[in-house]
């Protein structure tokens, strides 16, 4: 082996040892650059689910804030369940009735158009109530007042009236009345 021969060979071995590790940092470098992206979108994530968990947080405080109103709402429509219905009608009307010395005399579920759909989709179920008179005018008004204020869970629909001797008084009100139920 000459000399020159010999040179040539160590050229050629560093030539290709300059490239191996010009490849080597060009793989390397590949690498890296992917694991910042990793990195990357790993604390994009992060930051998302913190600000997710955070307005989560918020919103449990607000309903936990307002829990009062979500109460009420849950009262609105009453349940299938909630109502067995037709009892839980027949006691409320009954309490209401008893707070101004009301009789009642009937309650009538029989009614036709049972279960017509309601906007909101709840289910309006009707039914009649009919109280021993004479009664006062005036307590009859507070009974109705009561009985349409109670969350919307009874609505009257129809009144029938009828006068009685005194003038201050009526006989035999029918009330038709609206349960709403969600289903």
């Amino acid at each position: 082996m000459t000399a020159t021969k010999l040179r040539y060979m160590l050229i050629g071995l560093v030539v290709v040892l300059l490239a191996s590790f010009g490849a080597g940092v060009w793989w390397v470098q590949g690498m890296l650059a992917e694991k910042v992206r990793e990195t990357d979108h790993a604390r994009t994530d992060a930051d998302l689910s913190g600000t997710e968990l955070q307005q989560l947080k918020q919103l449990k405080k607000q309903l936990e804030d307002q829990k009062d109103i979500v109460d009420r709402a849950k009262q609105i429509a009453a349940t299938s369940a909630q109502y067995q219905y037709q009892d839980q009608v027949i006691k409320d009307v009954a309490d209401y009735a008893a707070r101004y010395g009301i009789q009642v005399n009937t309650f009538d579920f029989s009614t036709t158009n049972k279960n017509a759909a309601a906007t909101n989709g709840a289910k309006k179920t009707p039914f009649t109530v009919s109280l021993k008179g004479p009664l006062a005018y005036v307590t009859f008004l507070n009974f109705l007042r009561d009985l349409e204020g109670n969350l919307t869970k009874i609505q009257v629909t129809s009144l029938t009236l009828a006068p009685d001797k005194d003038p201050n008084k009526i006989s035999n009100p029918s009330l038709s009345c609206e349960v709403y139920l969600k289903s």
